[in-house]
């Protein structure tokens, strides 16, 4: 198994913390995990593309290692900054981007935004706007209620996943709780939440990808999860937003599939800390991805 290269890079939202993956290849592609994921969700991903390409995985801003706004908007421009840094030291003549979830998004809108920042997509999960899913109930709390007492049910839930998980144990909660005292902030999952007035503000005012995507002219695989919760679809009926993202795409090469009895993971049952699509079942999603790729980046 190759060893993985930890990098920091500074952008104009602060600084992202990721890890490289080297190839003789002279094409590469940059991963993003979703909301409240750390990069390491993604290694397995990242290691299954290393056969042809160099890869990245990437911990979103303000999510595990990495500093700045957790605000879709910046996060977009931190996508381009990465894939400017990646073709520039490595010289590459192909860059492609696979998110999942939050980080689809994301890499949907900041390839509409700079079209020729990406080659080929790969977008898991991608809701067509974040604001879709944060409830009513679920903004009123977050605007209401202290934030020492959005700290202090943070490190409940995080106590409670410690002894659920043990990836959570092993993989997420190290960054919340140092050497036995925790941060000064909240967090759920890799999210650092210093401000929980300023995430509902980022959630509300946040681009959507159902906007942009007939801007979207590179080749673009979307897979969606026939039971995913989070997104609201149930037996593979798509919401309409998303059905909708997928007809608005302006690109003549895409294509969605919709995952028989995956979750919004790619999992059977995902548990937290658990990794995305580790599901021997569904092993096939990396073979997919892999495919879409290989044959587009030529």
């Amino acid at each position: 198994m190759k060893e993985n290269q930890k990098i920091e890079l500074e952008t104009l939202n602060g600084r992202l913390v990721g890890d490289y993956y080297d190839s003789p290849s002279r094409k590469g592609i940059i991963l993003f995990p979703g909301m409240a994921e750390n990069r390491y969700f993604l290694e397995d991903t990242a290691r299954a593309l290393n056969k042809e390409f160099k890869t990245w995985v990437f911990d979103l801003s303000s999510q595990g290692e990495s500093s700045g706004n957790w605000d879709l908007k910046e996060i977009a421009r931190s996508v381009i900054d990465v894939q400017k840094y990646a073709r520039q030291r490595y010289s590459l003549s192909k860059v492609g981007a696979f998110g999942h979830s939050l980080g689809g998004t994301a890499v949907g809108i900041a390839a509409a935004n700079s079209s020729e920042s990406l080659d080929c997509l790969c977008l898991s999960t991608a809701p067509a706007g974040i604001q879709d899913h944060l409830p009513g109930i679920g903004k009123m709390l977050l605007n209401t209620v202290p934030q020492s007492l959005v700290r202090l049910g943070s490190i409940a839930l995080d106590k409670y996943k410690y002894w659920d998980s043990e990836n959570y144990r092993n993989k997420v909660h190290p960054q919340f709780n140092k050497n036995g005292n925790y941060q000064s902030y909240a967090q759920f999952g890799a999210l650092k939440v210093p401000d929980a007035k300023k995430i509902v503000e980022w959630i509300s005012n946040a681009p959507r990808l159902d906007d942009v995507a007939g801007k979207l002219t590179q080749p673009v695989l979307m897979l969606h999860a026939q039971n995913d919760i989070i997104l609201g679809i149930k037996n593979g009926e798509l919401p309409y937003n998303i059905g909708q993202t997928f007809v608005k795409i302006g690109s003549k090469d895409k294509r969605m599939i919709v995952v028989k009895g995956a979750d919004h993971w790619m999992n059977k049952s995902t548990k937290p800390g658990d990794c995305y699509n580790n599901s021997p079942e569904y092993q096939f999603v990396k073979d997919l991805t892999f495919e879409h790729f290989a044959s587009r980046m030529l």
